[in-house]
């Protein structure tokens, strides 16, 4: 999966840069660490299509790097959820997200 320089991907009031490495919502700037950020990007990189466990991990980890993936993934996960104001219980942002998949992989590991 490699980042298309100029994309801008937007859904509800947020919008990614994968160039500058920002996601906005409204705008204003939030703060989300590099991997729940490049989860989101793995995700908007790819839409309506489900993104397999071997793919999603190395777009996440360098080959040599071993980590229990679905703890991890479920960490990054949830930092996401909490940058979209988004929470397991009532998956608002999900819906908005220009991907089934995002929606169905946010769901899943909700944790």
């Amino acid at each position: 999966m490699q980042t298309n320089p100029g994309i801008v991907y937007q859904f509800g009031p947020f919008e990614v840069n994968p160039a500058s490495g920002e996601l906005l919502k409204n705008g204003r700037r939030i703060r989300l660490q590099e991997l729940p950020y490049r989860l989101l990007v793995a995700l908007l990189e790819s839409p309506g299509e489900v993104i397999s466990r071997e793919e999603l991990r190395s777009c996440l980890w360098p080959d040599d790097t071993f980590v229990d993936f679905d703890s991890s993934l479920r960490v990054a996960v949830g930092k996401l959820r909490e940058a979209l104001d988004d929470n397991a219980d009532a998956p608002a942002t999900s819906r908005q997200f220009p991907s089934e998949a995002i929606g169905s992989l946010l769901l899943k590991y909700a944790g």
